[in-house]
């Protein structure tokens, strides 16, 4: 959240946040996968249900990394909402 606010507010370089994105998204990925397979070992009764939420997690985080690529200014503002949410 420190390095997002300081591309947010023109601290770092707009291009410092797709290394950012990057790195939220592997760290997204290992815990989401190593979450499922507790959740899945342990016999969650609501697993399929905890699943679609990953899913939606997954697929914003490619949405905004789509966004960085395409240097929209807006999507440090929309990580950071995300985030905090």
């Amino acid at each position: 959240m420190n390095e997002l606010y300081r591309v947010r507010h023109g601290i770092q370089p707009p291009g410092r946040l797709q290394e950012l994105l990057r790195r939220l998204n592997q760290y997204t990925k290992a815990h989401l996968t190593f979450e499922e397979r507790l959740l899945k070992e342990t016999g969650y009764p609501e697993f399929e249900a905890h699943l679609e939420l990953h899913w939606v997690m997954k697929s914003r985080m490619a949405a905004l990394a789509h966004q960085a690529e395409a240097l929209d200014e807006d999507v440090a503002q929309e990580l950071f909402d995300f985030l905090k949410a």
